[in-house]
């Protein structure tokens, strides 16, 4: 795609192309526009912040994380994150040395769809959201829960389903 192509080229323009590559970020992380993992040398975008903002908004994101990759790789875990030396690469290489994003796109605004419900199994009631799979800890006790203002409508009667 154009997206990935530009990303390509903006890794090899700042000389990461061998050694970082790109990926989505997970979808639950909805709040989240960019992230620079340093151990696998990954630079992550939101895929809704990509598809819903604008283009400047997404150069300067990736940029944001371009230069976490350039200080890591300068410093290494010797700096902070939004330090003074992220700050400098940041401005050399045109992104806006500021620690959150700020620009118009809101993606808290997206809704994200719950993908589990906890429900009554006896009136279909819906009582919690789950917006990625329930621990096995909350699976495996689902007979044993209750609520407790209702306990003897609820123990025994809690169930999870995938919405």
């Amino acid at each position: 795609s154009a997206f990935r192509k530009l990303v390509a080229e903006s890794l090899a323009l700042h000389g990461l192309e061998r050694d970082w590559s790109f990926k989505w970020l997970k979808s639950s992380a909805f709040r989240t526009y960019g992230k620079c993992v340093y151990g696998p040398k990954l630079i992550k975008l939101n895929r809704d912040f990509v598809r819903l903002a604008s283009d400047a908004e997404v150069i300067d994101v990736l940029l944001h994380e371009i230069a976490h990759a350039i200080t890591f790789i300068r410093y290494a875990n010797t700096v902070r994150g939004h330090g003074p030396e992220w700050k400098r690469c940041c401005v050399a290489i045109g992104a806006k040395p500021e620690q959150y994003y700020k620009g118009e796109c809101k993606l808290a605004g997206v809704a994200k769809q719950p993908t589990y419900h906890m429900i009554i199994e006896t009136t279909g009631e819906v009582i919690k959201h789950y917006y990625k799979r329930p621990s096995a800890k909350v699976l495996l006790g689902i007979k044993r829960r209750y609520l407790p203002s209702r306990k003897a409508a609820t123990l025994g009667h809690l169930a999870i389903i995938k919405v």
